[in-house]
């Protein structure tokens, strides 16, 4: 996993809490430390000024811009740069290796403390690709440029560095491409890149899938490692039918398992609607389940599958009525009892004025890439509630919500809904 960091790419834009201030124009480094001292910001003023601040004002950086956590205002306090022999380092200063020139500087990686953790350099042929140089390899910094340990042949070994954005588009890209590990209509796998590390999650249908997940997002270049936290259908399959097994209310009874992309789907026969209705929330108790359908047979259950499709609205996905754009997604609403989405939140504008309103997920006709689409026409969907957050809860701390969604997307109703024109389900399913 990647550690934190902070990329100090100078030129920079640095916006303050209240607005855009400046750019950054050079770094003060302790090379004795190894640590960044002060930050020099040249200031959107007339004449140009300079202000040195503190590391420590600095919340995040990337290559859009240094982020602050202080005001224009504050900026104008005098910052004492600390009484030790220190280095500016500036856009394009020369990067030796042993053999000569090996590049300029482009930008700092360091860690939120201020400690340097990689140069990155823009080497003399700028067809070329960037360079991460570690920490350790460099010997010595002054006002004639960064010497490092590293022979010409070794630094043009080492890794390349490219935008987390980038290398983020680059392995979805070759993942769709990728026909074993991709479905036929939506992604399946999701994708978060941070300092050039890969985190895969999600869901494939066998563990050869899984592994050739990896394989294509290590070819990507830019990508430092992969941690895959992918789960396999036979993976998960066996963690449910092992929870079923394991629970003594349903001893001795015979429920089928089987899974589709993290959605699994029980069947067979059970005594009565208990059974039936603890063997759902059993395997829902499964953190990497995505959803259960319980098809599950008990003597009077009579359900309707239309009300278990296992349907799941992206977040910021677009919502249309009989083709008519109403808004946008804005949270789900998750049944803990199946794991499944039972409501979304939509962010919509209705009667010429902007209303955050709950659907029923029986009001959504289909789910894809193009957005979520709705069986009702928007007069309809202008009866039902607005948004209450009294209503509802976050999940547990200790709750995985199930992939694709974040604890942020996710809430749980602790009341009851009330919708109108609308029939009671046939069962809770």
């Amino acid at each position: 996993m990647s550690e934190p960091r902070l990329e100090l790419r100078l030129g920079a834009p640095v916006a303050a809490t209240d607005g855009t201030v400046g750019h950054l124009r050079r770094i003060m480094f302790d090379p004795q430390q190894q640590r960044v001292a002060a930050l020099g910001i040249r200031r959107r003023m007339l004449p140009p000024c300079d202000s040195v601040i503190a590391p420590a004002h600095v919340v995040a950086a990337d290559d859009q811009a240094v982020r602050l956590n202080c005001t224009r205002a504050e900026l104008e306090q005098p910052f004492t740069v600390p009484a030790t022999e220190l280095q500016i380092l500036r856009h394009g200063l020369p990067v030796h290796s042993t053999a000569g020139r090996a590049g300029r500087l482009e930008r700092l990686l360091i860690s939120p403390a201020g400690d340097l953790q990689y140069l990155v350099i823009r080497r003399n042929n700028p067809l070329q690709p960037d360079l991460l140089i570690p920490a350790n390899l460099v010997q010595q910094i002054d006002a004639q440029g960064i010497r490092l340990t590293a022979t010409q042949t070794e630094v043009a070994q080492l890794a390349i560095y490219r935008l987390d954005q980038a290398i983020h588009a680059d392995v979805e890209r070759a993942l769709w491409e990728h026909a074993p590990v991709r479905t036929h209509d939506s992604y399946t796998i999701g994708v978060t890149v941070s300092a050039g590390h890969v985190v895969l999650r999600g869901h494939t249908r066998t563990t050869a899938d899984r592994l050739q997940a990896e394989q294509v997002a290590r070819a990507v270049p830019g990508v430092r490692s992969v941690t895959n936290m992918i789960i396999a259908d036979g993976e998960l399959v066996n963690a449910v039918a092992q929870a079923l097994a394991n629970d003594p209310r349903l001893h001795g009874l015979r429920i089928f398992v089987r899974g589709a992309y993290g959605i699994v789907t029980l069947g067979g026969e059970v005594p009565d609607a208990e059974a039936r209705r603890a063997a759902g929330e059993v395997a829902a108790g499964v953190p990497d389940v995505r959803g259960i359908v319980n098809e599950v047979r008990a003597p009077g259950v009579v359900f309707d599958p239309w009300t278990q499709r296992a349907l799941q609205p992206g977040i910021g996905q677009s919502v249309y009525a009989n083709g008519i754009p109403l808004g946008q997604v804005e949270h789900v609403i998750i049944d803990p009892a199946n794991r499944r989405v039972r409501e979304l939140v939509v962010s919509a504008r209705l009667s010429h004025r902007e209303r955050r309103i709950v659907l029923p997920i029986r009001a959504v006709e289909d789910v894809s890439t193009g957005g979520v689409f709705l069986n009702s026409d928007v007069q309809t969907v202008a009866e039902y509630g607005d948004f209450d957050p009294a209503y509802f809860a976050v999940p547990a701390p200790d709750r995985q919500p199930p992939f694709p969604y974040t604890t942020a997307d996710v809430l749980i109703r602790q009341k009851p809904t009330t919708t109108v024109r609308r029939e009671p389900e046939a069962i809770a399913a």
